[in-house]
Parts: C-alpha cells; sequence; structure tokens
C-alpha cells in the first residue's frame, strides 16, 4: 500500500526569488511530448564526437543541448556519446589518465554505456542528427580529422593535456590537435574557423595516430566540452538556455515515479545538495 505520510506542520520555508523559482525546474512536462520523426542528415556531413562533458543528470543534459546549439548552428552530425560512471564522457581504448577511477588506464567498451541508457535518443533525433558510435567508426575507418583541446587555462592548451586522451594502439585516432578558446562568444563563431577543425593542415600532428592515413570523412572529436563553453562571461545567456531536446528515457522516468510512489509521502519537499568544490 501507499504510505499516506503528513506533511510537516511546522516546517518553515523562506520564500525564494521569483527568478530562482522559474529556473529550478527545466522544461516541464516534457516526458509527455510526442516523439517526432528523426532529422536527416545533412549533405557531405561532418560529424562531432563527445570524449567528455564531465557532468552528471542537469549539468550534463545542458553540456549536451549547448553542443546540440554548435551543431545546429553550423549544420554538424552528433556522434552518440558514451556514458562513463553516470558522467557523458569515455572512448573505448582512450586512457583516462589522471582519474583516480582509471584502474588499469585503458576505457574497455564493456565499461561504457550508450547516451540511450540514460537518455531518450528518439526524441532528441527529432532535433539533431545523430548515428551511432559503430555507424560512424565504419564510414571513417575510426579515423576523425581533428582533437578538440579547449584553452581553459588560457594558456593556449601549453598546461596539462584534458583528462581523457587517444591511447597508443586505440581504435578511435585524430590526426591533428587543435587548441580552441572557449571564451570566444558564440555570436561571434563563425564558419569559417568552424571549418579549420574540419581540415587536416592546421594543427599539431599527434604522435598516437603516426601512420594512420588522413580522414576520409570529415570528424572532431571535443575532449573537455562544458556546458558554458562560448560564453564571453557569466552574464550571458547559455546555449542552451530555452531548450529542450535531451530528456531522460521512459525506464529512468518510470524509476523516478515507482520511487515517490513507494517511499515517499503525498506531499514532500525535495532539496538538491551541491556538494563539489565548485
Amino acid at each position: 500500500a501507499k504510505p499516506t505520510g503528513k506533511p510537516f506542520k511546522q516546517l518553515y520555508t523562506p520564500p525564494l526569488p521569483d527568478k530562482l523559482m522559474s529556473g529550478a525546474i527545466q522544461c516541464p512536462s516534457i516526458s509527455k511530448e510526442k516523439v517526432g520523426a528523426p532529422r536527416p542528415l545533412p549533405p557531405n556531413p561532418r560529424f562531432l564526437v563527445l570524449a567528455d562533458a564531465w557532468e552528471r543528470q542537469l549539468g550534463a543534459t545542458n553540456a549536451l543541448d549547448a553542443l546540440a546549439e554548435l551543431i545546429h548552428k553550423f549544420n554538424l552530425v552528433l556522434v552518440e556519446p558514451f556514458v562513463h560512471m553516470s558522467s557523458i564522457q569515455g572512448i573505448p581504448g582512450w586512457v583516462q589518465w589522471r582519474s583516480s577511477h582509471a584502474l588499469s588506464g585503458f576505457l574497455a567498451t564493456e565499461q561504457l554505456l550508450t547516451l540511450s541508457e540514460y537518455y531518450d535518443t528518439d526524441y532528441t533525433r527529432a532535433f539533431v542528427p545523430m548515428i551511432s558510435y559503430e555507424e560512424f567508426s565504419r564510414m571513417t575507418q575510426s579515423t576523425a580529422t581533428s582533437l578538440i583541446m579547449f584553452d581553459w587555462d588560457n594558456n593556449n592548451c601549453g598546461g596539462l593535456r584534458p583528462e581523457w586522451w587517444p591511447a597508443y594502439g586505440a581504435k578511435l585516432q585524430t590526426t591533428q590537435l587543435l587548441c580552441v578558446k572557449p571564451s570566444t562568444p558564440f555570436e561571434a563563431l563563425s564558419a569559417d574557423q568552424v571549418n579549420r577543425w574540419f581540415e587536416p593542415e592546421h594543427g599539431e600532428k599527434l604522435p598516437e595516430a603516426e601512420g594512420r592515413p588522413p580522414s576520409n570523412v570529415p570528424a572532431v572529436v571535443f575532449d573537455n566540452w562544458r556546458k558554458h563553453a562560448f560564453q564571453p562571461g557569466a552574464g550571458a545567456p547559455p546555449l542552451w538556455n530555452g531548450h529542450c531536446r535531451f530528456r531522460w528515457n521512459p525506464k529512468w522516468n518510470a524509476t523516478a515515479a515507482e520511487f515517490a510512489y513507494s517511499h515517499l509521502p503525498e506531499q514532500y519537499v525535495a532539496i538538491r545538495l551541491r556538494t563539489g568544490l565548485f
């Protein structure tokens, strides 16, 4: 039987600003929207692989929606990302070289889940052209044009390399490394700048890909993408603002509903605690 529970009669909840309240829940009722027809791939498609977006849950959704805005503006195709330890990150055979979770360092395919294990990718395909990682590997012979490293430390990518890196012998390799300034305003990001990402003569050659012929299909890998990329400052509206192109799949929606029905009273207060350092 469902527990009835009792509301907290003496609980004091201070008033919250309207702006904070309106931003507490993004995209309400999105789970009830119908799945549309998938967006077709553009002619001569250019592919984007996401190696690491770092975050989980709402942060991961925002990072994906920000990426979708970039894909929409420049007519790109998303390769379905992987999920590792509930974060949007990981490529088979790449090394998580700075992580205490790396174990042997090299990431086996069985340690990864596809994005569809968490998100309703059929729903997303109505907004974002997307192919599977397996299909991408066949089309490109597992060779991408560029590894994009975002210069978050503003030192021309001269510091530590990102956490995820293509290991020697990994099936997917990129033949050059490009350093990109994430502080470039999205509106100022031009087609010429993005076109250079997909051209093989602009970056630093990667020794891990030595002997690989150039990619026969234009493709890039984002190595350290974050949801606040291409924003000139903290006050700028984020790229994901106002978009609802990603939602949890029915399995997780059903799990949440079942948990609420089995363990929560009819009236309850939900509090989200941020325990990270930043």
